[in-house]
């Protein structure tokens, strides 16, 4: 989990700082393109003849003296999206949270139904002192102990499914259930 954050982190800041980077360096290579053509046009470095260009979005074409053409800004242009320098870092930063909140409500996750739990502390002590601290198969004196669902529901629960099982018995009743044997 320590290591999905961090990796988390530098996916959020690097590509952050790489793309708010990009996108200024691209405003500031249009404006010197548009800078340079207008100064070509003014010095007649550019045909007089009316020609066409084509402008991005939100500019329109602009006749200036000489003939030439160049994109300026459309003042009457409202776009449906508004992307500014923040834009990148509250994507990445939503799309960092969806992804910690994903990780951290799978590391909780539960135990699906039917899946194996162990029995309580109370069930064991009840079982333990009603066998009187034996194996319930070979009657052994135990010294560790393997709580067994007699019946083989691994979800069922109750002090009457639970028996108390020295680990070689256990292991036998175990292979015998995968068997097929009762």
């Amino acid at each position: 989990m320590k290591y999905l954050l961090i990796f988390l982190t530098l996916i959020l800041f690097i590509p952050i700082q790489i793309f708010g980077q990009s996108l200024s360096e691209l405003d500031r290579q249009l404006a010197e393109q548009n800078k340079q053509r207008v100064q070509e046009m003014q010095e007649g470095k550019q045909s007089s003849s009316f020609s066409t260009t084509d402008c991005p979005i939100g500019q329109i074409e602009k006749a200036i003296s000489g003939g030439g053409i160049i994109c300026v800004d459309d003042p009457n242009f409202q776009s449906s999206i508004s992307i500014d320098e923040n834009t990148g870092y509250i994507v990445i930063g939503v799309i960092v949270v969806i992804i910690i909140i994903a990780a951290l409500a799978k590391g909780k996750g539960g135990i699906p139904v039917g899946e194996r739990r162990g029995f309580s502390s109370s069930v064991q002590h009840q079982v333990l002192k009603k066998q009187d601290h034996r194996c319930n198969n070979c009657r052994r004196v135990l010294n560790v102990v393997d709580y067994d669902h007699i019946d083989g529901n691994r979800s069922n629960n109750d002090v009457s499914n639970c028996q108390a099982l020295c680990p070689n018995c256990h292991a036998i009743k175990s292979r015998k259930a995968q068997m097929g044997e009762n």
